[in-house]
């Protein structure tokens, strides 16, 4: 009777273990793809990164462009009003 009883007791332990190792396999596969599925979106956040930091780079050289375009405008009315007064 006691060596029955220890028998299921051992089968039910063994289903248990069974149960708990294929649930840390699912949970390990889980793991697994959570850890990619960051990786691609840090590659995707990189390459997001690279293209802000290139138009920025556009921006910038595009005012600097047109800060210079208004300084020769300006200097040029400069010249015309200066040519203007001295008639």
């Amino acid at each position: 009777q006691h060596k029955n009883t220890l028998n299921k007791a051992n089968a039910v332990l063994e289903i248990d273990l069974k149960e708990t190792k294929r649930q840390n396999i699912a949970a390990a596969q889980d793991i697994q793809s959570l850890k990619t599925s960051l990786e691609e979106s840090g590659e995707k956040i990189r390459a997001g990164e690279g293209i802000i930091k290139t138009n920025l780079a556009q921006a910038q050289a595009q005012a600097k462009e047109w800060q210079l375009k208004l300084e020769t405008m300006k200097h040029t009315g400069d010249t015309q009003k200066t040519a203007l007064l001295e008639r």
